[in-house]
């Protein structure tokens, strides 16, 4: 698991989570997207208005057990 988990959220005051990926690449393909215009969203901050949806990057806190979204819920949480 990488350093970092990749999220699709909604455009809300919330941010619920619509998609949690591993890697960039991977929410891309999810999303119909390059890898690198998901990158270029994320450092951009772009808002996501027009799709409904934004790209974010979360730092993974080192679980290991191979349950990806349940860190990422525990990490929205979190902000919360």
């Amino acid at each position: 698991m990488g350093k970092y988990l990749w999220l699709a959220v909604e455009v809300d005051k919330y941010e619920l989570p619509l998609y949690v990926a591993d890697t960039a690449e991977e929410l891309g393909r999810v999303f119909g997207a390059k890898a690198n215009s998901v990158i270029n969203c994320v450092i951009r901050q772009r808002s996501g208005r027009e799709n409904g949806y934004k790209y974010i990057r979360v730092l993974n806190d080192g679980e290991e057990d191979g349950d990806t979204e349940a860190v990422a819920m525990q990490t929205v949480q979190e902000v919360w």
